[in-house]
């Protein structure tokens, strides 16, 4: 994909140089974009210019992804959550609204459990809920895929993981080359980090998400995803939750003009005084 025109700042944090873009107002509500496992900022290169007008975008690279390599740390949910907090801290913004797709829903739903008055509402696409349990199923699933993850050639495992990450072959182009670009050993410990938010943790498992949160996912998206998006949104009353039709893991590439609609229009509620029932979704299948 061809880089953003706009101006690649970075920080360095605990000896990794963490790399983020800044686009639109300053003077706007930041809302803030968190990428899957694997990829970088440019997942959200179809939102970018859509929600410009309005408010501004914070895109950044997480610790040993995307152009913030190399990171002499392993990865983790929590260690991602605090560079986050720590490039907000160094921008001086005191609250945004967090945008995470995958991977990067986890690593919001991180944020909003640990330093809960930093977040105003949660986007959060394609991810499970980090404290709900799993069912015998589920984690019959996650130990299946984590198997893989050990075992399988990496060339298999970038393979597979890119056609199963959206219903588009520029999407899935895009994956792979970005997977491409990080260590064989990173890219495994990323999925380890991803498996150790399912472990119980009581201190944060009786801990529930009470912002404001629009849950989306695809309609084709894989089964685990579908399974436990629908539990979430069964039992956290409140939320608002769509499925996107025609789309995969990637809801906000595969299906983008309806993604952008429901991004801007409860972004408009949330922070610009908007009215509820404006909201459209898609409903569930």
């Amino acid at each position: 994909m061809e880089e953003q025109p706009f101006n690649d700042l970075f920080f360095v944090r605990g000896g990794c140089p963490i790399h983020y873009w800044l686009v639109g107002d300053k003077d706007s509500p930041l809302i803030t974009f968190i990428h899957g496992a694997g990829v970088d900022h440019s997942m959200f290169a179809p939102q970018t210019a859509v929600i410009a007008p309005s408010f501004q975008s914070l895109l950044w690279d997480m610790r040993g992804q995307g152009k913030s390599q190399p990171s002499v740390t392993p990865f983790s949910v929590h260690s991602a959550a605090e560079d986050l907090l720590a490039l907000l801290d160094n921008l001086g913004y005191s609250q945004t609204v967090l945008v995470g797709v995958s991977l990067g829903g986890t690593i919001a739903q991180e944020v909003a459990l640990c330093f809960p008055e930093r977040v105003k509402a949660l986007v959060i696409v394609g991810a499970p809920c980090n404290t709900l349990p799993l069912t015998p199923l589920t984690q019959l699933l996650l130990q299946v895929f984590m198997c893989l993850v050990r075992r399988a050639p990496i060339g298999v495992i970038r393979r597979s993981l890119a056609f199963f990450a959206s219903k588009r072959k520029d999407a899935r182009r895009y994956v792979y080359e970005a997977f491409v670009q990080i260590r064989e050993q990173d890219h495994r410990q990323i999925w380890e980090a991803f498996y150790d938010i399912f472990r119980p943790v009581p201190a944060l498992k009786s801990i529930n998400v009470t912002h404001k949160i629009l849950l989306i996912r695809g309609q084709y998206d894989i089964f685990w995803n579908r399974w436990l998006l629908d539990f979430w949104a069964k039992h956290r009353p409140g939320i608002l939750y769509a499925v996107l039709p025609k789309a995969g893991h990637l809801a906000n590439w595969d299906e983008a003009s309806i993604f952008n609609e429901l991004l801007v229009n409860f972004l408009n509620n949330v922070l610009l005084g908007g009215i509820a029932s404006q909201l459209k979704s898609p409903s569930p299948t």
